[in-house]
């Protein structure tokens, strides 16, 4: 698994936020897009960052630094000389424009366009320059909290407050307690839909 190290609080626009677009000066390898990669945050904070109106950034101490969520990547939009988007990946014309105008796109540079963006607490590591990969014991404790974040999405409540619930829990138990949970809870699943059907 691969991730990406930004800047605070950019990170925090990725995953608590609506950004969508991460802007960059090089296109993503052709093997990352359709991937979920991790976002990290690093130790710089951006305290002049400029949000669309609308969105607000988190002050400094409120922003976590380490991988703080996954995203899958979509694919790129750059603006064309016939004033549209040149684009690649899992994107047709409608979704590269909206991409470019949701505010978050910077003419001049890669638009990544992201999806599927789970927020997860905080694991602290260390980051690195463009696509770094993750070591495997990193990178099997970031999917165990993204699964078990996003395991609830058929739950009626506002996603943000399955979130927190399960952000609470990531913070209480162990990694083993977790997955016996998780195990436990499918298995509900599995019977209650047995049972419907």
């Amino acid at each position: 698994m691969k991730a990406l190290t930004l800047h605070r609080p950019w990170s925090d626009a990725i995953v608590h936020s609506t950004k969508r677009v991460e802007n960059r000066t090089w296109r993503p390898p052709a093997s990352a897009i359709g991937c979920m990669f991790a976002i990290h945050a690093g130790q710089r904070f951006d305290a002049d960052s400029v949000w669309p109106e609308g969105d607000r950034p988190r002050l400094s101490e409120d922003s976590p630094t380490g991988i703080v969520g996954v995203a899958r990547l979509r694919g790129w939009i750059r603006v064309s000389g016939a004033g549209g988007f040149d684009f690649a990946g899992d994107l047709d014309d409608a979704a590269a424009r909206a991409a470019g105008e949701s505010g978050w796109f910077i003419p001049g540079c890669i638009g990544w366009v992201l999806e599927r963006v789970i927020p997860i607490p905080p694991i602290e590591c260390g980051g690195h320059q463009r696509l770094w990969t993750l070591s495997d014991h990193l990178r099997e404790r970031v999917m165990l909290r993204a699964k078990f974040v996003d395991f609830g999405s058929v739950d009626a409540r506002p996603r943000r407050v399955r979130i927190a619930e399960r952000q609470s829990d990531l913070e209480r138990f162990d990694e083993s307690e977790l997955v016996a949970r998780a195990m436990r809870t499918g298995a509900r699943h599995r019977m209650s839909a047995a049972a419907i059907a």
